[in-house]
């Protein structure tokens, strides 16, 4: 019984504990906020979080929809600080009351391999690793080519913001 009032006695004591959302229902609970902020616009942003701070990253049209961007993630419950990278290009402020599109670092890495697959034959061991909109490949290649190849076509798609490789050929390092 001392042990059980001692551990909430401790609890109360320590400032700032907070028992956080996982990463991953973190980020669902951020793209909801975005989703239903107005006046943001049809922009590709990607957030990714370590533990309670969010970074954002991506283009919006407009001071103003990353302001309202911002404001909707540090409103989120469980969010205790934003990294705001979102950069502005007034080209893309064609239609501000349209819905952001949202891309976490799953829904990248699933339309990266299911476009490398359609464009290329894959070595059998082939891993994507997506964090924070980049993505580092592993696996064994039967040449630099087949390598350089799947580089250049990750770089082309969306929400890929930097690759990095980990692979071999036949067991030495691509160099």
């Amino acid at each position: 019984m001392k042990l059980k009032s001692v551990f909430i006695l401790l609890i109360l004591l320590i400032p700032n504990l907070s028992f956080a959302a996982w990463p991953k229902d973190l980020l669902r609970d951020v793209e909801k906020s975005i989703q239903a902020t107005p006046g943001i616009g049809t922009y590709s942003i990607k957030a990714w979080c370590k533990r309670d701070v969010v970074t954002l990253d991506g283009e919006v049209g407009s001071v103003e929809a990353a302001d309202r961007v911002v404001a909707a993630v540090r409103n989120t419950p469980g969010v205790r600080k934003v990294r705001n990278k979102l950069t502005i290009n007034s080209a893309l402020d064609s239609n501000p009351l349209a819905r952001p599109k949202f891309l976490d670092d799953r829904t990248v890495a699933t339309n990266l391999m299911r476009t490398l697959e359609s464009q290329m034959d894959l070595p059998s061991d082939f891993i994507i690793y997506v964090y924070g909109g980049r993505a580092t490949f592993r696996g064994t290649a039967r040449r630099h080519t087949e390598i350089d190849r799947i580089l250049s076509n990750a770089l082309m798609v969306e929400g890929v913001i930097g690759v990095a490789n980990e692979m071999t050929i036949r067991g030495r390092d691509y160099k």
